[in-house]
């Protein structure tokens, strides 16, 4: 490229520089492209007493530069919709290190546990079980494992949730760098379970006290009169367990 024309080779250079040459101002951080790759141009005029003469370029190729922020600004974006997903999640999630370490928790967690975020961030899983924060941890399990486990937990204040965590291994050691525990409060179900077994059990004594009423008071010389059809329709049906071998025990 000596001897020729830097209009010649690169037409935007040659308009930077002919602007150096005109006003005599440096021109400092100019991004360009040359032969495919980002270049970050510094240029200052070159004088002869006060009349500029040249231009001199120093180039730094920031090619690889562009590259690695091309990629941060991807995780950057990555790390922003994954922070919006743990946000926005209804389920609570419980996020600790390899170690048992609290790395984060979301609002939902919060809301379901009735536990403050900065209260747990930070600190272990065995110190919050020994305080009594929680009865066992899925994370120390899951550790332990080294699989996804599932369980049911009691957290301090009475609440009790089911917790299934995950493991992340590092793709390169195979060590567990991540534990991801999924919480879903349980306590309004297990409170309805236990009150759909208390009325079953009520049911069931009831049906019991009224089948032995009914073999009580029923026997083949009982006589019932019944002036309504629908009653006598009633009575037919409750009672056809003690009919006769006619098949008819009330008669009308």
């Amino acid at each position: 490229i000596i001897g020729k024309s830097i209009e010649d080779i690169n037409p935007h250079v040659w308009v930077d520089v002919k602007k150096i040459l005109k006003t005599g101002y440096p021109q400092v951080g100019k991004k360009c492209t040359i032969g495919g790759s980002t270049i970050i141009a510094n240029s200052s005029p070159i004088f002869e007493g006060k009349r500029v003469i040249g231009v001199i370029s120093v180039f730094q190729d920031i090619s690889e530069y562009e590259k690695i922020i091309t990629e941060l600004e991807s995780y950057k974006r990555l790390s922003q919709e994954l922070d919006a997903i743990i946000k926005s999640s209804y389920d609570g999630l419980y996020i600790t290190d390899g170690k048992g370490n609290t790395l984060r928790v979301n609002p939902a967690y919060e809301r379901i546990s009735g536990l403050k975020a900065e209260d747990l961030i930070g600190r272990n899983m065995n110190d919050l079980v020994k305080k009594g924060y929680f009865n066992q941890s899925v994370a120390l399990e899951v550790i332990k494992t080294r699989k996804p486990v599932t369980m049911m937990q009691d957290i301090v204040g009475g609440k009790k949730v089911m917790v299934t965590g995950n493991p992340f291994f590092d793709p390169d050691t195979g060590e567990i760098i991540l534990v991801v525990g999924n919480v879903r409060d349980v306590t309004e179900l297990d409170r309805l379970r236990k009150e759909l077994e208390d009325r079953k059990e009520l049911s069931e004594k009831y049906f019991s006290e009224l089948q032995e009423l009914r073999s009580t008071i029923i026997t083949k010389e009982s006589e019932f009169i019944a002036r309504s059809k629908t009653f006598f329709i009633a009575l037919n049906i409750s009672f056809r367990s003690f009919s006769d071998k006619s098949g008819t025990f009330f008669k009308g």
